[in-house]
């Protein structure tokens, strides 16, 4: 019931602007009965809507779901919950580096900033420190660069023979393939490797 009623705030006030206040009261109504009083179910709900909508590509509207599940499960003391979803706002973070920025996304806070109010900042602060670290490995000098040179997996420093999850395959010219992987404390990395891969 509350996964439907959220889902139907949310496409009311994405798909007609006059729709807004509509939606805005709907959530309004849900914090004052049911979320506050059920922050599981709550912490459950937005996870998985933020699930859903990163699975259909919008990402950016991942993020803002899985940030409120965050502050649920925070001020829910559901401490197992944590680790998952720093992960699952690390991972959309990347579809929306990929993908691009797009504007669909504003003022989409302002629906869920209804949803719930957040008590405990100083342990959010903690916990999203997290997230705010992993993103500035984006705008950080990579330690290992290899440029031209090509080198053999048996040379690789050991960071890089890591597990690493493939976001990205490109297929390059001259034979060659572009990965793009994640290292969830390397970030985002490149390997250019000869031969053509697909998808099967």
């Amino acid at each position: 019931m509350l996964k439907c009623e959220i889902g139907k705030a949310l496409a009311l006030f994405l798909e007609n602007p006059e729709n807004k206040n509509q939606a805005i009261s709907i959530i309004e109504e849900l914090s004052e009965f049911k979320i506050e009083q059920n922050l599981e179910e709550g912490m459950i709900v937005f996870s998985e809507l933020g699930d859903y909508f990163l699975a259909l590509g919008h990402s950016q509207i991942a993020i803002s779901l899985y940030d409120q599940s965050l502050e649920m499960s925070i001020d829910g003391n559901f401490e197992y919950k944590i680790p998952t979803l720093i992960d699952k706002l690390k991972r959309a973070y990347i579809a929306t580096i990929l993908s691009g920025y797009t504007t669909e996304t504003i003022n989409v806070d302002v629906l869920f900033n209804k949803a719930y109010k957040l008590k405990n900042v100083e342990k959010y602060n903690e916990q999203i420190k997290q997230f705010h670290d992993f993103n500035k490995l984006f705008y950080t000098k990579f330690p290992l660069l290899t440029g031209k040179k090509i080198i053999s997996y048996l040379n690789l420093d050991a960071k890089l023979k890591d597990y690493f999850e493939v976001v990205k395959i490109q297929p390059m010219a001259n034979g060659k393939t572009l990965f793009v992987a994640l290292h969830t404390e390397l970030g985002l990395l490149g390997f250019l490797v000869f031969g053509d891969y697909q998808l099967s």
